[in-house]
């Protein structure tokens, strides 16, 4: 019973085993932080030596890697490959290597760390590097394709709308070569498309029967 409350208390204050992080494809220099404690009580982690800890991660869908040579490494130091150190409170500064999470955008990456009695357990998605787009959290977009559509762009005039050659426009700054201008100036030509357009309107209002 102790045990159960000890967790749904852990749980409810936002610390469990399925702490996850969201990391760059790729990133060379990952570094996360890992709560780690003991299963059976509850309890928080000491300060473990980082040679007693080993790591074990598995990419979804592949085989588990373990490995023993973590280093040493303090807080403030720079990206350290397998480094761990104790942070406080149970929580462990954590450096994977690069390898482990340069396996593809968009997959998952789970990491579990224990001394034998204490261990941690985080859930790590791959994001997109920066050379890529993602709209609204969904699959990422090369800037390739977004360029494409720019191309697409690039097919329209680049004189000023409502000017000559440009793409005509409606409102009252369309100026007097405007497509409206013309068809105000030729309804009362018989035939002619301001001529049907007229009529058209009237039918409608009931202006003509």
């Amino acid at each position: 019973m102790k045990r159960v409350c000890v967790l749904f208390f852990l749980m409810l204050a936002g610390i469990s085993f399925g702490q996850q992080y969201w990391v760059k494809n790729g990133e060379t220099a990952p570094s996360i932080s890992v709560f780690m404690m003991k299963i059976s009580d509850g309890s928080t982690a000491p300060e473990v030596t980082e040679d007693a800890i080993d790591v074990t991660y598995r990419e979804v869908g592949a085989a588990a890697v373990t490995y023993t040579d973590t280093a040493d490494c303090a807080l403030t130091d720079a990206y350290t490959s397998k480094g761990i150190k104790y942070i406080g409170g149970g929580w462990y500064r954590f450096d994977p290597p690069v390898v482990s999470v340069d396996t593809g955008v968009g997959k998952s990456v789970t990491f579990s760390l224990t001394d034998g009695t204490y261990e941690g357990h985080i859930l790590v998605h791959l994001s997109p590097q920066t050379d890529t787009v993602t709209v609204n959290g969904n699959a990422p977009y090369d800037t390739a394709n977004i360029d494409g559509i720019k191309t697409k762009t690039d097919f329209l005039p680049s004189v000023t709308a409502g000017d000559a050659g440009g793409l005509a426009i409606v409102g009252s700054e369309m100026g007097t070569a405007s497509v409206w201008d013309a068809l105000w100036t030729s309804y009362t030509t018989e035939n002619s498309f301001g001529y049907i357009i007229k009529r058209m309107y009237d039918k409608v209002m009931g202006l003509r029967k």
